[in-house]
C-alpha cells in the first residue's frame, strides 16, 4: 500500500524493510555536483566555470566544464537495486555568506536563481528512467525549485544541513522508525520567475511548489469543531480556541496545528494571511486530543508606516485553522471592538 511521505509523493516504505533489499545510494559530494553550474535563464546548457574563491578564509580553485556526463558506472549499479536513494542539493560554499565564487546561479554566496543545479536534474532524470523507486534526499539551507522532481520522483525528503547525526535521522525516517512532523519555515516556489517582489511576497497569489507550513506524516489527522468563548475582543484581549484533533491513521504521530489571521477590512494592504500561533501536538493512533490556544489580540498587529509604530485596527478578522498555509480546515470570524 502506498503512503504519503514526509515531504511529497507516495512511495512504499516497506521496500526498505525487505530482508534482502538492495539499496543503491548515490551521494553527490562537495566539488563534484554540489558545485555544478545551473542553466542560465536564456540557455539550454550550463556554462563553464573556472574560479578561485574563498570559503571561511580558505582559498579554493574550482573548475567546472560546460557539460558533465552522468557516470555510467553509477547508473549500471543503480539498475541492480530495488530502491535508489539520491542525496544532493547545495552546500554552504554555494549559498553561504561572503563566498567569492561568482558563477551563473551564484554570486558571492547569494543565489541568482533557485532551480536545482542542472547536472543533478540530469542525474535524477536518468535514475528515474531506470524504472526503480527513486528517493531524493535534498540537503540545502534554503528553498529549491524542483517541479519535475516533485511530479516524477517517488519521494522527496528535505533534510536541510542535518549535522553529524543527519544520516541517522534520515535513515530513521526512511525506514519508518520515526514518524516525522517537520513543517517548512519558508515557501518553495516552482521557478525563479515566480519570485514576487520582496515588498509583495506576503501577497503572492500564484501557485507554489510547497507552501509555508507544509509537511507530511505517516498518519492523518482530523480537525473537529472549534469552541470560541467569544467573537468580540478588546485591543488588550485574548482569543481562546479549543477543538479536538483525531488521529485517523494507523500510526502514533505529531500534528503541527497552525493558526492564521486575515484582516478583512484593513485601510492598508495586508498579507493574505499571517501566522499568529502554532503548536505541535502528539496524538496516538485512534485517539483524540484537545488542542488549546490562547492568542493575544496584539498579534494581529502590523507596522503602521505613518504612525511609525505597530497598529491593531478595529474591525473584522478571519481566524483560519489548518495544517499549513494552504491547507486551512476551518474559518471563524471575530471582531476587535471598542468596549
Amino acid at each position: 500500500m502506498k503512503r504519503k511521505f514526509i515531504f511529497h509523493q507516495p512511495y512504499n516504505p516497506n521496500l526498505l524493510k525487505t530482508k534482502f533489499i538492495k539499496v543503491f545510494i548515490l551521494v553527490v559530494v562537495l566539488f563534484y555536483a554540489l558545485f555544478t553550474i545551473p542553466l542560465r535563464a536564456d540557455e539550454s546548457a550550463p556554462s563553464p566555470c573556472d574560479k578561485s574563491f574563498t570559503v571561511a578564509g580558505a582559498i579554493t580553485h574550482f573548475k567546472m566544464p560546460a557539460a558533465l556526463k552522468v557516470d555510467q558506472k553509477a547508473i549500471e549499479a543503480a539498475k541492480s537495486a530495488d530502491v535508489i536513494i539520491y542525496v544532493g542539493g547545495l552546500n554552504a560554499g554555494l549559498e553561504g555568506e561572503e563566498s567569492s565564487l561568482v558563477c551563473p546561479g551564484f554570486n558571492h554566496g547569494d543565489r541568482t536563481r533557485i532551480e536545482l543545479p542542472y547536472v543533478q536534474e540530469r542525474i535524477l532524470r536518468t535514475l528515474h528512467n531506470i524504472g526503480k523507486p527513486v528517493i531524493f534526499v535534498n540537503c540545502t539551507g534554503s528553498a529549491l525549485a524542483m517541479p519535475w522532481e516533485a511530479a516524477n520522483l517517488d519521494a522527496i525528503l528535505q533534510a536541510w544541513y542535518p549535522g553529524g547525526e543527519g544520516g541517522t535521522a534520515v535513515t530513521d525516517v526512511l525506514f519508518e522508525n520515526y514518524n516525522p512532523a517537520g513543517r517548512l519555515p519558508v515557501t518553495f516556489y516552482e521557478k525563479t520567475s515566480d519570485l514576487p517582489d520582496f515588498n509583495d511576497y506576503r501577497m503572492f497569489k500564484g501557485k507554489v511548489l510547497f507552501p509555508f507550513g507544509y509537511g507530511l506524516s505517516y498518519t492523518t489527522f482530523q480537525y473537529q469543531t472549534v469552541r470560541l468563548k467569544s467573537t468580540k475582543f478588546k485591543l488588550n484581549g485574548e482569543i481562546q480556541l479549543t477543538f479536538p484533533i483525531k488521529n485517523t491513521g494507523s500510526r502514533n504521530g505529531d500534528e503541527v496545528v497552525q493558526i492564521y489571521v486575515r484582516h478583512m477590512n484593513s485601510p492598508v494592504p495586508q498579507p493574505i494571511r499571517s501566522l499568529v500561533a502554532f503548536k505541535r501536538i502528539h496524538v496516538d493512533k485512534g485517539a483524540t486530543v484537545m488542542a488549546k490556544f490562547k492568542i493575544p489580540v496584539e498579534r494581529f498587529r502590523y507596522w503602521g508606516v505613518e504612525k511609525k509604530e505597530y497598529v491593531v485596527d478595529y474591525g473584522k478578522y478571519e481566524i483560519q485553522i489548518g495544517a499549513s498555509s494552504n491547507d486551512i480546515r476551518q474559518f471563524y470570524q471575530v471582531s476587535v471592538v471598542k468596549l
